[in-house]
């Protein structure tokens, strides 16, 4: 049986939010009928919106920064915790994890120093092992990475499944709920992170030698890919794939 899920967007062009649809639709599995699209670029997001939906995701974003202000931010907030208290499923996409860290009670902070760009390696922490998730993931797998942000701190009560040194809360969840947040991208694959990288250039890389360095040592990263799939079967339509 469908069931469908409310996809909240943060893109301030129609290519950009297509392409973060179409590479989520294709590593997910989940066919793009089943996905409720709301732009928050162009509005508040409703509470009503939460009626007769499975689950939420907030996706990524490269032209604002989770801990300041962005169009229609308040709404997504409040839109959050109302879906969090629920026991709805949660998913938020790099951005959307930033944000909700730091809407629910955590930190997200500028840190461009500290910056992912590109294939990264990213280490699974011991609690992950019992996580209906993160479970069976190997101890590290490679994953896209697109931040110069980063959260500093999470609310009370989450875990940390996923690290890397620059960045220590790759992934984690909120209580005990199905609530995640991932600081990577598993919607993207090799030739994602390359489109994605051609279009935000200006914003995520200093210079063409950079440009040219990144997308050398791009890789494909399936592990990281799965997850989105691992998480509408197991999170959202409760199979049990163990």
């Amino acid at each position: 049986m469908k069931k469908n899920i409310l996809f909240v967007q943060i893109r301030e062009d129609e290519a950009t939010r297509k392409h973060e649809l179409d590479s989520v639709v294709r590593a997910s599995g989940i066919d793009a009928s089943e996905f409720i699209l709301h732009d928050l670029i162009k509005e508040p997001v409703e509470l009503d919106a939460l009626e007769g939906v499975a689950a939420l995701m907030i996706g990524g974003c490269g032209e604002y920064e989770a801990h300041k202000d962005f169009p229609n931010r308040e709404s997504l907030k409040e839109l959050t915790k109302v879906a969090v208290r629920s026991g709805m499923p949660v998913l938020g996409l790099c951005f959307g994890a930033q944000f909700m860290a730091d809407a629910l009670g955590g930190k997200c902070i500028a840190d461009k120093e500290n910056e992912e760009i590109g294939t990264c390696v990213v280490q699974v922490t011991d609690e992950a092992s019992d996580d209906p998730l993160f479970r069976d993931y190997p101890k590290s797998f490679k994953a896209t990475e697109g931040h110069h942000d980063r959260i500093e701190y999470l609310p009370d009560g989450c875990t940390v499944l996923a690290t890397t040194a620059k960045c220590p809360m790759q992934a984690f969840r909120i209580g005990k709920g199905p609530v995640y947040g991932v600081q990577f991208h598993p919607e993207l694959n090799k030739e994602g992170l390359l489109w994605r990288l051609d279009y935000y250039s200006d914003l995520y890389v200093d210079s063409k030698e950079q440009f040219q360095a990144v997308a050398d040592s791009a890789e494909e990263t399936p592990v990281a890919c799965r997850l989105l799939k691992d998480w509408a079967k197991r999170i959202v339509h409760k199979e049990d794939l163990i």
